[in-house]
């Protein structure tokens, strides 16, 4: 499966239960999937290997509970924590909306700084979309993927984020 054709649904945040079932937080909220995927693909050592899917449910907007084939305890689920997993693309949005829109407002919270600012806009580039954060002095870009962020809470409308060092300043 190349990853043109798949599309990131979120990362394994941890274990549920002790069946097995994994705890996947999607980055923008509720992604629509398209159709009922018999197959994720979860990102090991830079390969989306695929798996297939016994249940899957949506426990609030950013939250899914996958069980998984082969996964059937919690020791076997703790191994893919951290994990990227992606389903077939193309994500389709009801009412043409990108769900990266939905993020424009959100505060920026970083776990070193505080509040960077709020998100002003979105760039869909394919492999590396970015938000451009407006701060109090100045704007800089934040890519979505990569390990920049740690949480999206869109009840607070905040993305808390952990930037490396000197990463402020290498956008000045």
């Amino acid at each position: 499966m190349n990853r043109g054709s798949t599309i990131l649904l979120g990362r394994v945040s941890k274990p549920h239960g002790i069946s097995g079932e994994l705890i996947v937080r999607q980055p923008f909220g509720d992604i629509p999937v398209p159709g009922d995927p018999e197959t994720v693909f979860i990102l090991i050592d830079g390969i989306q290997v695929p798996f297939f899917v016994e249940t899957r449910r949506q426990t609030d907007a950013s939250v899914l509970i996958l069980k998984i084939k082969g996964i059937d305890d919690k020791a076997k689920a703790a191994r893919y924590t951290g994990k990227k997993i992606y389903v077939e693309g193309p994500v389709t949005r009801e009412k043409n909306v990108r769900q990266d829109d939905l993020l424009e407002g959100f505060a920026v919270i970083d776990s070193g700084h505080g509040k960077l600012g709020t998100v002003k806009d979105t760039i869909p580039f394919r492999e590396n979309p970015l938000l451009l954060v407006a701060g109090k002095d100045r704007e800089f870009y934040l890519p979505v993927r990569g390990n920049f962020i740690d949480d999206i809470d869109t009840q607070k409308k905040a993305i808390f984020v952990s930037l490396p060092d000197g990463f402020l300043q290498s956008q000045e």
